[in-house]
């Protein structure tokens, strides 16, 4: 029932989404998680990469998660996702999540800043936009 609290929600598991279209290949994770080995045979062109969490995340499961993610599917175009506040209505400009939950300006410096260090391309897709991959 609407309007829920926050505890209301819980992780029930996540799925990942895997889609060739031509020679594009794109995988949609759209948690900030990762099972170790899992992506071992995924290739991907671009990565919609689940980043909430990543920053109160210590520095080796930063690193852990990266390497299991971007580095192992040779992404070469990540685009996080789950950086917004899905609680706010798409008729109001985009909120980034509550500070409680998240610090959107940490996440994306630290996306950033990896995907720099790696030669990956990084774009913040805002809601109700569209692109061409």
């Amino acid at each position: 029932v609407q309007p829920a609290s926050l505890r209301s929600y819980t992780e029930g598991g996540s799925y990942d989404f895997y889609v060739e279209h031509g020679e594009k290949k794109i995988l949609i994770r759209p948690s900030f998680n990762y099972i170790k080995g899992q992506l071992n045979e995924i290739r991907a062109d671009v990565l919609f990469l689940g980043v909430a969490g990543l920053a109160k995340a210590e520095p080796d499961m930063e690193k852990t998660f990266f390497a299991e993610t971007v580095e192992k599917t040779g992404a070469r175009l990540v685009i996080p996702v789950h950086w917004d506040n899905f609680f706010a209505s798409l008729e109001k400009p985009v909120e980034d999540m509550p500070e409680l939950i998240e610090k959107t300006d940490v996440v994306f410096y630290k996306l950033a800043k990896y995907c720099e260090a790696h030669d990956v391309n990084c774009l913040i897709q805002y809601p109700r936009t569209s692109i061409e991959v």
